[in-house]
C-alpha cells in the first residue's frame, strides 16, 4: 500500500491545521473555495444561509478584504468582485463606526427609531461620502438626516449607483452575524432580520451596480416570519446555501497541507506527485489544489488512504477511512462542518496513538472525532445555550430511542420551558409548543433526527460529547 512519510506528515497536520475555535480570515493559502460556494459569493446574491462552521463568517471577513477578494475573483471570475468594493454593514466584534452595537441598536429603537430606518443608515454610511453632507458622529444624527429629506437621500443613492454603473463596476455592502443584535429577543431579531432582507430585495430591484448580501443562520431562515413580507418568496427561492461535499472538504485538507509555512508542506507535495502523479503549481505565491485531486474522489479516497490507511480497524468490515471520518462528523441532515474536519485531523495527528506506519491510524481518528464532537458541542452552545440545558438531562441515554423517553426525562427536570428559562441568547423559535416545538427545533438545527419507525438518533458529533450511548459506536466522553 502506498503511504506518505508517517512522522512528517503527522507534524504537518498538527501544527498547520486550525484547533477549532473560530480562526481569523484565512492567508491567502488557506483560502479554499468550493465550487459551488461561488453563486453564494456572486454579487448578485442576496441571502447566504449556513449554520455556525459552515463559513458565513469567514466569507463575510474574507471578501472584505482586498487581497482575498481579488484572489476568489481571480479562481472565479463569474462571483463578479474583481471590479467590486465591499463593505461590512454587520458582523461581530468591533463596529469602527460602520453600524451600531448592541447598546446602540437597543438605544434606537427605544428612542422610536425603526429598524429599516437603521439599517438605512448603515448603508448611507458606507455608500455615501463626505461631500454628502451625511452626518457621522451620531448615529440618531444620521438618521435625522435621513429622515429631513428623503428625496435628498434616494437621489444621492441612484447618483452613487449610476456612477459605480458608468464604470462598470459594484458595491457589495455585506451583513453577518443578525442574531447578536437581539440575543435573548425572537420578536426583535425577526424584526431586523426581515427588514434587512426587504431592502436586499429593494436594492436588487431597483439599483444596478449597489447590492446587498444577508448571511443568515439556518433557524432565522427557516423562521416563516422572517421572509414574511411581499415577494420574499423570490429571495428564499435564491437563497444560497452553505454546505460542503466530502471531496470539497478533503480539497480544503489538502490546501492547508500544501501550503503551510512548515518545510514538510514541500514534502508533502513532492510525495502526492512521486506516489499519485499529482502535480501542484504555484500561482500567485499558492499552491492552490490540483484539479484531478479536487473533483476525482477515487484519486482523493487513495490520497487519504496513504495517510490513514484504508480501513477503520483490522479489515473493511470496520469502514472505510475516506468515508468513516466525514460520515461522523455529520449532523442530523447529514452536513459535516469543515471547522469540525479540520479539528478532528488535526487532533487526530496529536493523539497519543498516532505512531506508526500511516501518520493517522485509525485509533487517532477516533480520538479526533472525539476532540471534535467536544468542540462541536462547545460551537453550537455558544450560538444556542439552550441546546446544553436540554441535552444534559439526556446524558446515558442510549439512542436511538422513541421520544417519549426524552420527553420524560424531560419532565423529570421541569419540563423544556423550566430548562429554557434564563437563555443567554435566543431561546428555542418553537419553546411556545413545548417539548414538540423544542423536538422541531433539534431536528432543524441537526442535533436529532429521526430514524426508522420513527425513533430518535443523535448523530456522533453531537451524541459524543454529550455522553449519550450507541451499541457500537464511538464511545462518549466524560460525564457532563
Amino acid at each position: 500500500m502506498k503511504t506518505f512519510s508517517a512522522e512528517p506528515l503527522r507534524r504537518l497536520i498538527a501544527c498547520s491545521l486550525p484547533e477549532g475555535s473560530e480562526p481569523p480570515p484565512p492567508s491567502p493559502g488557506q483560502l479554499y473555495v468550493p465550487l459551488q460556494h461561488a453563486r453564494a459569493l456572486n454579487v448578485q446574491c442576496a441571502l447566504v444561509v449556513g449554520d455556525r462552521g459552515a463559513g458565513k463568517s469567514h466569507w463575510c471577513q474574507s471578501i472584505a478584504r482586498d487581497d482575498l477578494r481579488l484572489l476568489v475573483a481571480h479562481r472565479m471570475p463569474e462571483t463578479g468582485l474583481k471590479d467590486c468594493r465591499v463593505s461590512v454593514g454587520h458582523a461581530k466584534g468591533r463596529t469602527e463606526g460602520r453600524f451600531p452595537d448592541e447598546d446602540a441598536f437597543a438605544d434606537l429603537l427605544q428612542r422610536g427609531y425603526t429598524p429599516r430606518e437603521i439599517w438605512q443608515a448603515v448603508i448611507a454610511r458606507a455608500v455615501l461620502d463626505a461631500a454628502s453632507g451625511l452626518p457621522r458622529t451620531y448615529w440618531r444624527e444620521t438618521i435625522d438626516w435621513m429622515r429631513d429629506d428623503r428625496e435628498r437621500y434616494s437621489a444621492l443613492l441612484s447618483r452613487a449607483d449610476s456612477e459605480l454603473e458608468s464604470r462598470k463596476g459594484s458595491h457589495l455592502i455585506v451583513f453577518d452575524a443578525l442574531d447578536v443584535i437581539a440575543p435573548t429577543n425572537w420578536d426583535t431579531a425577526r424584526d431586523y432580520a426581515r427588514e434587512l432582507l426587504r431592502l436586499a430585495l429593494e436594492f436588487q430591484n431597483r439599483y444596478h451596480a449597489l447590492r446587498l448580501k444577508v448571511f443568515l443562520r439556518q433557524d432565522m431562515f427557516s423562521d416563516g416570519a422572517v421572509l414574511a413580507f411581499p415577494d420574499g418568496s423570490k429571495l428564499q427561492r435564491s437563497a444560497v446555501f452553505l454546505e460542503w461535499t466530502h471531496s470539497d472538504l478533503y480539497s480544503l485538507f489538502w490546501q492547508y497541507l500544501a501550503n503551510a509555512e512548515q518545510e514538510e508542506a514541500g514534502a508533502f507535495r513532492r510525495e502526492c506527485e512521486a506516489l499519485f502523479g499529482v502535480a501542484w503549481s504555484q500561482d500567485q505565491n499558492v499552491w492552490p489544489v490540483p484539479d484531478a485531486l479536487r473533483r476525482d474522489t477515487a484519486l482523493q479516497e487513495a490520497v487519504f488512504h496513504a495517510v490513514a490507511g484504508p480501513y477503520m480497524g483490522a479489515d473493511k468490515r470496520r469502514g472505510n477511512t475516506y468515508t468513516w471520518l466525514p460520515n461522523h462528523l455529520a449532523d442530523g441532515r447529514g452536513y459535516t462542518s469543515p471547522r469540525s474536519f479540520l479539528a478532528a485531523l488535526r487532533r487526530a495527528a496529536e493523539h497519543e496513538s498516532a505512531k506508526g506506519d500511516t501518520a493517522l491510524p485509525y485509533a487517532a481518528i477516533k480520538a479526533g472525532v472525539q476532540a471534535a464532537s467536544r468542540i462541536r458541542v462547545t460551537e453550537i452552545s455558544e450560538d444556542y445555550d439552550w441546546v446544553e440545558k436540554v441535552m444534559r438531562p439526556l446524558h446515558r441515554l442510549t439512542v436511538p430511542c422513541v421520544f417519549s423517553e426524552i420527553e420524560a426525562r424531560w419532565r423529570e427536570k421541569g419540563g423544556v420551558e423550566a430548562l429554557c428559562e434564563n437563555t443567554r441568547f435566543l431561546p428555542p423559535s418553537n419553546l411556545r409548543e413545548g417539548a414538540a416545538g423544542v423536538r422541531a427545533d433539534l431536528e432543524a438545527l441537526g442535533v436529532f433526527q429521526i430514524a426508522s419507525k420513527q425513533r430518535v438518533n443523535v448523530p456522533d458529533v453531537f451524541r459524543i460529547a454529550f455522553g449519550l450511548g450507541r451499541r457500537g459506536g464511538v464511545k462518549p466522553v466524560g460525564k457532563r
